[in-house]
Order: structure tokens, then C-alpha cells, then sequence
């Protein structure tokens, strides 16, 4: 359930402190990883924060000093190379131990409650001996991308550039895919998702553009397709199709948003038979068509799925 946002604040920021806001400029693509806040703090000891209803999730990395949280009835000190992940929808107080410097990250995206809770399973909130290089070189490209379009980080309304956006969401699926493999890597962490679906979902995402059977996809997950078939729904969800399908949609939303190519064209090459089969899957969709799609992606519109 979210909540009524609410804040106290007290910054006792020092004077090198950074920060980066992105306001309210949406991308239409549902499959974008999106930053709302950014920085490089150094806080004081008289730093406090108590929030809750802010509908994003945090990622904070201690440099030096410690900063203390208090969350979900328990409490977690930060310390130099501490990696902390919140939902910032939920109530939590944040304050200094005298001095904290801390880059953070405040961002949403389509597998963020999935992530988080992974996280939080093996971690507790907090990842300690944080190898942060992949972190901070993503936020440092952030910021040199805010920098340079300073109108993204102005109240007012502005032109939607849909590869800007991608390539801030591809840095933020970089960040948090490297978290991923560190927790990996230093729990021992288990999806439960078989080895033939993950195979087969490999195979998938390499083969999605040419036309693939059940058949090819078992073969190279060492699986019957009759067992492929019923491990591949139970444990994503969909079908071995429905997978293809949504690969071959994101590919062509993606080259519609950022390319001049005729729709025919874009069809094929993501491994529609024809336009047609395209057409109507983004109707189903999105609600509309891919050239409707297209337009309002230029004019920086929005849509309801």
C-alpha cells in the first residue's frame, strides 16, 4: 500500500555536496529504468531525515563516516564501504554519527521490488565490503548527462529525448545488475529457477529476431519440450511465445523510438512475419499502432496500458 508522502528535513550539507534532481520528465517506455534523485553528500552531525510515501527505492554507498537508519523496527548503521537499499514508500529516519560522506541513488524500475527483495532476503538492507566502482561510474555518467541537459533538472516542461532516457536507464540496469552478481557472489544466492529455463531463456533472448520452436528451445535447455513448456510457465510466468513475442516488442518499441525505420521494416528485422502481426500486438498492448506509437513518443506524450 503506498503512502501520503511526508518529510522532516534538516540538511547540514557541507559546501562540496552535490545534488540532482529529475523532474517529472516521463518516458512512455515501460520497460525503463528511471532516476528521480541523485548525489554526493557530505552531511554533518546535525543531518536528520524522516520520510515516508516517496515511491522510489534508495540506493546509498558510504565513503567515510556513518550514518545510522532506523527501519521496519530495526536499525542499521552505515560505515565506509556499506551498500544500503530502502523503500522509500515506508517510514524511515535517517541521521548522522557525527560525520557521513555518501553517494546515493534514487530510481524505479520494472524489476526493482523483485531486486529489493532478493536484497533484503540475503542482506538485511544493508550489502557490507561493497566493491562501489560500477556504482559510482554509473552515477558520475548521471550526473555528466544532467549536466549537460540542465532543462531535465528545471521544473518546467521540456522535449522527451528517448535515447537520453535509454541511456540513463541502460546505466541504471548496469549499476543494478552489478549489486546483483555482488550479492551473488557473496551470499550464495539462489533464484530457484531451474538451469533449463534459465538456458532456454538465454537461448531466447540470442535467437528472439529469426523464427524458433518449442522444439529448438528445449534442445538447447537438455529438456523434452513437453517439459520445457510446463517448467518455462510455472516459473516465469508465460509461455516459451509469449516470451518471443514480448522480445520482438521491445526490440521494435525501442528502434520506433529512435529511428526513422518504416514499420515493415522494423517488423522484420525484430522477427514479425509481417506489419500486420506488429500492428496488432501494439494494439493489444499499448492501445495503438506503431506508426500512432511513434508520434507519440516524438511529441513526448504518454499513454494508458
Amino acid at each position: 500500500m503506498q503512502r501520503k508522502f511526508r518529510a522532516t528535513l534538516i540538511t547540514d550539507f557541507g559546501s562540496d555536496s552535490q545534488l540532482f534532481q529529475l523532474y517529472g520528465k516521463q518516458s512512455i517506455n515501460p520497460l525503463r529504468y528511471s532516476m528521480d534523485m541523485m548525489g554526493h553528500q557530505f552531511a554533518g552531525k546535525d543531518y536528520f531525515l524522516e520520510r515516508e510515501g516517496y515511491h522510489t527505492y534508495l540506493l546509498n554507498y558510504t565513503v567515510q563516516g556513518e550514518g545510522r537508519i532506523a527501519y521496519e523496527g530495526r536499525e542499521f548503521p552505515c560505515s565506509a564501504g556499506d551498500l544500503l537499499f530502502l523503500d522509500c514508500d515506508r517510514l524511515h529516519r535517517v541521521q548522522t554519527e557525527g560525520g557521513w560522506e555518501f553517494w546515493f541513488l534514487h530510481c524505479t524500475g520494472p524489476a526493482m521490488p523483485a531486486l529489493y527483495g532478493e536484497f533484503t532476503r540475503v542482506t538485511g538492507n544493508v550489502l557490507h565490503g561493497f566493491r562501489p566502482k560500477r556504482f559510482l561510474e554509473g552515477l558520475k555518467a548521471l550526473r555528466k548527462g544532467l549536466l549537460a541537459h540542465p532543462s531535465l533538472a528545471m521544473p518546467l516542461p521540456a522535449g522527451l529525448d528517448e535515447r537520453l532516457f535509454s541511456a540513463f536507464s541502460e546505466e541504471i540496469y548496469g549499476m543494478l545488475n552489478d549489486i546483483w552478481l555482488q550479492c551473488v557472489e557473496r551470499h550464495g544466492v539462489n533464484s530457484g529457477i531451474p538451469e533449463s529455463v534459465l538456458r532456454a531463456q538465454n537461448f531466447l533472448e540470442e535467437n528472439f529476431t529469426r523464427r524458433i520452436t518449442l522444439a529448438e528451445a528445449a534442445a538447447a535447455a537438455f529438456v523434452s519440450p513437453c517439459r520445457l513448456a510446463h517448467l518455462f510457465k510455472r516459473y516465469t510466468g508465460t509461455t516459451v511465445g509469449g516470451m518471443i513475442a514480448s522480445l520482438r516488442l521491445q526490440r521494435a518499441t525501442e528502434l520506433l523510438a529512435t529511428t526513422d525505420e518504416k514499420v515493415i521494416s522494423i517488423a522484420v528485422s525484430c522477427g514479425f512475419t509481417d506489419a500486420q502481426m506488429l500492428k496488432r500486438l501494439m494494439r493489444e498492448i499499448f492501445g495503438m499502432s506503431p506508426t500512432q506509437y511513434r508520434a507519440t513518443v516524438r511529441a513526448g506524450g504518454s499513454f494508458t496500458r
